[in-house]
């Protein structure tokens, strides 16, 4: 049976794991920011859904570099 628990593996996972937290803390807390500052719900949706489209980018060249 081969050991799962290896080097790469686990290097991988923490990479995964604070990609996605920092991702998941952003994503519900910038509509409440944005909020304070008047900006409108066009704006602010505008404004999320550029950081999710612009968070796709670094994935393959991060993947290359792990």
């Amino acid at each position: 049976m081969q050991k799962i628990l290896t080097r790469d593996f686990v290097l991988n996972f923490l990479a995964q794991f604070a990609f996605s937290f920092v991702s998941f803390i952003l994503i519900p807390t910038i509509p409440v920011y944005l909020s304070r500052f008047e900006a409108k719900a066009g704006e602010i949706g505008f404004l999320v859904g550029v950081l999710s489209v612009f968070s796709l980018i670094p994935r393959p060249f991060i993947g290359r570099a792990l």
